[in-house]
């Protein structure tokens, strides 16, 4: 087995779906740092609009086979218990996505916490390939739900990350070589 990433993702956007409320600032979720997407006020029963990171620049060998891919996203909530995961799943090369596997039950913090979702391709509802996760389109998505209490509030995404678990294809090893060659005599460049 070999794993790459984690890797944050190079492209980080809002996609209007027809929600209530667009992510502002979606580009900080390109870097690990203090910046973040942030939804606009979120009131009552409303949703919003979709935040897409795509472009995570891997290049696994062609036929390797992907065991397992897995998202980690650092979120917050400006207001306590009232904002939920409404979709949040993985995105195909032509930006389609597969199962819904978001957390319609527990609130999202008002501290920053990492979330991983993990899983292969049926837990994914997409069959994962290398050609798949090395595409600029491949990628994730989260859209949340405000519930019914209390005033607006906002959602924030600090960053989006991917790591990719894969089998080489048969035949094919990695090889890695620490410190320096010696004694390259003369057959042996």
């Amino acid at each position: 087995m070999a794993t790459a990433g984690p890797n944050i993702c190079g492209t980080g956007f809002n996609y209007d779906d027809g929600g209530d409320a667009s992510w502002g600032n979606a580009t900080n979720i390109q870097a690990d740092d203090t910046s973040y997407a942030v939804t606009g006020g979120m009131l009552a029963n409303g949703y919003s609009q979709i935040l897409r990171a795509k472009n995570f620049g891997f290049t696994i060998p062609a036929g390797s086979v992907i065991t397992n891919v897995s998202f980690t996203y650092r979120r917050k909530s400006s207001g306590s218990g009232r904002i939920l995961e409404n979709n949040v799943a993985m995105l195909n090369a032509s930006g389609s996505p597969g199962t819904n596997i978001a957390d319609t039950v527990t609130t999202i913090s008002t501290s920053s916490e990492n979330i991983t979702k993990s899983g292969d391709g049926s837990y994914w509802g997409i069959s994962l390939t290398s050609a798949l996760v090395n595409d600029v389109d491949f990628g994730f998505q989260i859209k949340v739900k405000r519930n019914a209490i209390g005033t607006n509030e906002n959602a924030l995404v600090y960053y989006v990350s991917c790591t990719v678990t894969y089998t080489l294809p048969s035949g094919e090893r990695v090889v890695v070589c620490r410190g320096a060659f010696r004694g390259m005599g003369r057959g042996m460049r």
